[in-house]
């Protein structure tokens, strides 16, 4: 049967990524799981102080300090909530020395820089980036990117229906989440003008912010593909480079 399924075609041939890319997706990983970890552990002194009574605004810049001025008179609740203290500063401590390393390794890659001059996109997404695809003549045709990060839509078809449903979510997991996060950086925070972001724009006020930060990911990934192949950097409407 495995001699038939060569012979005919039916098979895809699986790619392996290479040891750099390996070594970077790891990195990524365990800086995303301390990510998770010190949120987690967020949550936890929240929903324990909240038992008590004790509600603390939104926000982590100043959480350390607004926990322990909450439990400064109370011994009773210093013993369970101290050592979780702890634990979140020991998690950002190594959180950090993860973080460095990320920013310097993107800041060797010649890829990695090519890849943050499109706006949106910072270290985190160009390093998932490049680690994800590893090769960019992987792909055929650049528009398989989005399929390949879960992107795209599922189409639920029969003899009586047939539309589109959510995004498939069954490609990569991290690549996904870059690519999301840089949407909603470029949407929400860049100012400057371009087709791409306006386009963004009017989806939002047609369909809703998550469906249009969806379509600018999927988008996103296919462009940053196109970059990274012809090795040019993004480039901005004529009439704004005139202006700089």
């Amino acid at each position: 049967m495995l001699a038939d399924m060569a012979r005919t075609g039916f098979y895809r041939e699986v790619a392996i990524k290479s040891p750099l890319a390996r070594q970077r997706r790891a990195l990524l990983k365990a800086r995303r799981q301390l990510q998770k970890q010190r949120l987690e552990l967020d949550n936890t002194m929240r929903g324990l102080l909240r038992s008590f009574g004790i509600r603390l605004p939104k926000g982590t810049g100043k959480l350390p300090k607004r926990i322990e001025a909450a439990i400064i008179d109370r011994p009773d609740l210093a013993v369970f909530i101290t050592p979780l203290l702890e634990a979140r500063k020991a998690c950002l401590a190594v959180f950090g020395k993860l973080d460095d390393e990320m920013m310097a390794q993107a800041k060797k890659s010649k890829d990695c820089q090519l890849l943050m001059t499109a706006p949106g996109v910072g270290p985190v997404t160009a390093m998932t980036f490049v680690a994800t695809m590893d090769d960019p003549d992987r792909f055929k045709n650049a528009r398989s990117t989005g399929a390949y990060a879960g992107l795209t839509s599922r189409r639920y078809q029969s003899g009586e229906m047939d539309f589109t449903g959510r995004i498939s979510k069954q490609g990569d997991s991290l690549l996904r989440a870059a690519l999301f996060e840089a949407a909603n950086v470029l949407l929400t925070r860049v100012k400057k003008s371009h087709p791409i972001r306006d386009w963004a724009l009017r989806l939002k006020n047609k369909k809703g912010g998550k469906k249009a930060k969806v379509a600018l990911a999927r988008k996103l990934a296919v462009i940053l593909l196109a970059m990274w192949r012809s090795g040019e950097a993004f480039r901005w409407p004529q009439a704004q480079v005139a202006t700089k």
